[in-house]
């Protein structure tokens, strides 16, 4: 299985920083003569009354110039969007990814069943008791397959204790921009974890900007074998990213009873244009992933940069 040690190479580490560096300076997008607001655009390309989102954000990846915002700053949990955070802290620390690491009931259950109703389920990484995988592929099962329990070990397995790994993450959210974040835990069952359409897409900029998170979020699936030899496949949590991976460079997806479908993506537009996307509470995974698509259509008609 790929790992992210590859990329500790001088030489690698020199085109990312040049391409960090090009970032930085990237030019802002300018609305063509036709622009139309992607609220407008979409209720009649669909020939819907209203939009079947509660919030929505639109950040071009290379200037963080807005493009699109529709209720921007409401506030809603996050749900497994925070997992964008978590792994962005976990990447704060020096991190031994080839460390085998198993999973406690506090891991799978105790941290977090408290955020939810005793028949609920979700999602994990299933592991017999006495199993282990590495640091890495708990990893990558937190991005791709949205593991809670992965997500909840990622706060345990550094220097700090889990309190301190949470702090850390507050403090990610702020670098990243995220000011109208809160966060309790590192796997977004919490109700008390919440953000809004424009930190979740100013947060997935940063988050994709990153080499390993996006290399992860990207992914169709990943597949591995555990120490005890059981062989495990984590397909992404994004149908469309599995049928149409070039059209991404990374998505995380986001579901709550009470928040419905969440999703954050960086997507790359027909005409190649990269963007960060953050839609919010909608009735089904389709829609969401639908609604990312035309948006890439619309900010091709709307926008030249």
């Amino acid at each position: 299985m790929y790992s992210p040690r590859r990329y500790f190479y001088l030489p690698l580490i020199a085109l990312i920083l040049v391409g960090w560096f090009s970032i930085s300076y990237a030019a802002a997008p300018t609305q063509n003569e036709n622009y139309q607001d992607f609220t407008d655009w979409y209720l009649a390309k669909h020939n819907v009354a209203e939009v079947p989102w509660r919030a929505a954000a639109v950040i071009e990846s290379g200037s963080f110039a807005p493009l699109y915002y529709y209720q921007e700053q409401t506030q809603m949990p996050a749900a497994s969007l925070i997992k964008l955070v978590t792994a962005g802290t976990v990447l704060r620390y020096p991190i031994d990814w080839w460390q085998k690491i198993g999973f406690s009931w506090a891991d799978n259950e105790g941290d977090f069943r408290q955020y939810l109703d005793p028949g609920d389920g979700f999602s994990k990484l299933k592991l017999n008791p006495l199993d282990k995988v590495s640091l890495e592929q708990a990893f990558g099962s937190m991005l791709v397959g949205s593991a809670n329990n992965a997500a909840n070990r990622m706060s345990t397995v550094t220097v700090d204790s889990r309190e301190q790994f949470i702090q850390r993450m507050r403090q990610t959210a702020i670098d990243w921009d995220m000011i109208n974040t809160t966060i309790e835990e590192p796997t977004g069952l919490s109700l008390n974890n919440l953000s809004t359409a424009q930190d979740i897409a100013l947060g997935a900029c940063h988050a994709f900007a990153n080499f390993i998170i996006q290399y992860y979020s990207s992914k169709p699936q990943i597949s591995f074998t555990t120490v005890n030899g059981e062989a495990k496949v984590i397909k992404h949590t994004v149908h469309r990213l599995r049928s149409d991976p070039k059209r991404w460079f990374g998505a995380k997806t986001g579901f709550l009873r009470e928040t419905n479908y969440h999703i954050a993506a960086g997507f790359i537009t027909p005409q190649g244009k990269k963007i960060c996307v953050a839609v919010l509470s909608t009735a089904d995974r389709v829609t969401s992933e639908s609604i990312v698509y035309d948006l890439g259509e619309w900010v091709d008609a709307m926008y030249s940069w």
